[in-house]
């Protein structure tokens, strides 16, 4: 999905919630899709500053949850501390994660097996999957060595 087509689906998403479109949310989607990793409300408002410095922190957290909330974006706390955003450009791609407990480090990866088994035992056990999320915390590469 393109940036164009992001935005003329968040459009549509306002409208039909009968909500007010406003420049300063397009322009925090404009940063925050551009984004290639997942992003904190702070570093985010740092980014969209450099960009467009009269938006401010609350603007820009509204517009995440916006985006939650229209499944245009996911939330992870691989933290309990922080929160992250991540935006969701294709809907039908999924993907997992492997989380450093040292540094902090977030491996995406996708395993064709692991959904299969997961609908596997969700029909055993009669069960409709609407999403689901796995996290594996451990060390990298780079922190077993140290």
């Amino acid at each position: 999905m393109t940036l164009e087509e992001y935005l003329k689906k968040f459009k549509s998403k306002i409208k039909s919630s009968g909500l007010n479109q406003s420049n300063q949310r397009e322009q925090v989607i404009e940063v925050f899709f551009n984004f290639d990793h997942h992003v904190d409300v702070e570093t985010l408002h740092s980014e969209v500053k450099k960009k467009y410095p009269k938006i401010g922190y609350t603007t820009i957290y509204r517009t995440l949850k916006m985006l939650e909330t229209f499944n245009m974006a996911l939330t992870h706390s691989f933290s309990e501390s922080v929160t992250l955003f991540e935006p969701v450009k294709d809907e039908k791609s999924h993907h997992d994660h492997l989380i450093c407990l040292k540094c902090g480090l977030i491996i995406e990866f996708e395993n064709k097996e692991i959904e299969i088994l997961q609908n596997e035992v969700a029909d055993k056990n009669s069960f409709l999957i609407k999403h689901h999320s796995l996290q594996i915390y451990g060390f990298c590469k780079s922190c077993q060595k140290k």
